[in-house]
């Protein structure tokens, strides 16, 4: 965009309940800094440096969590205002450097996703949904899988679901995609 319409676009990160948090040309900040910035890890994806008044720090879990002054005072149900209190849990996994300044960066890894439990050989395991998706993408007809969330009856079934992207103009049959550790793998 930039070099064919002169047009800057920028990434923020944020959400709906704390607003915008973090971006680029924030604190003196030029637009090629950052991408230098931006692709000096491939495993890690920075989103930005964090607004003044920010404060943002990553739990022993891995998850990013952040407080902004403008931050939503809540939900209301039922005609009642309930207040959301101190951090927010943004389900993002991260960390949190320093620029040569001193200013927090924010760096997302993923995110913060309820394991998997699986039954197979009359033993149930739990596994990462990013571990399941990474045997699915192994395969090599597989571009890209999803694992959906377990309702109640899937989890206590062992019942595992997963979108999975085909090359173009590829069939799979199923069964060659559940040769994987996660006992029973069922796609919608």
């Amino acid at each position: 965009m930039r070099d064919e319409y002169g047009l800057l676009l920028m990434q923020n990160y944020g959400s709906t309940e704390m607003g915008d948090m973090a971006a680029w040309y924030l604190h003196g900040k030029r637009f090629d800094e950052e991408l230098k910035e931006m692709e000096s890890n491939g495993k890690q994806l920075y989103v930005g440096s964090v607004w003044p008044g920010v404060t943002t720090q990553t739990k022993d879990n891995g998850e990013v969590t952040m407080k902004t002054p403008w931050q939503s005072a809540g939900y209301v149900k039922e005609h009642v205002l309930h207040r959301l209190n101190g951090e927010h849990h943004t389900s993002d996994l991260g960390i949190i450097t320093q620029d040569k300044d001193g200013v927090d960066c924010v760096w997302l890894q993923g995110r913060l996703r309820p394991v998997v439990e699986v039954e197979g050989q009359d033993q149930r395991t739990t596994y990462s949904p990013n571990e399941i998706e990474a045997i699915l993408v192994a395969h090599p007809h597989v571009t890209d899988a999803l694992v959906l969330m377990q309702n109640e009856m899937n989890r206590n079934q062992g019942v595992t679901r997963a979108r999975v992207v085909l090359e173009d103009g590829v069939a799979v049959d199923t069964s060659d995609l559940i040769q994987c550790p996660a006992g029973k793998l069922m796609y919608a």
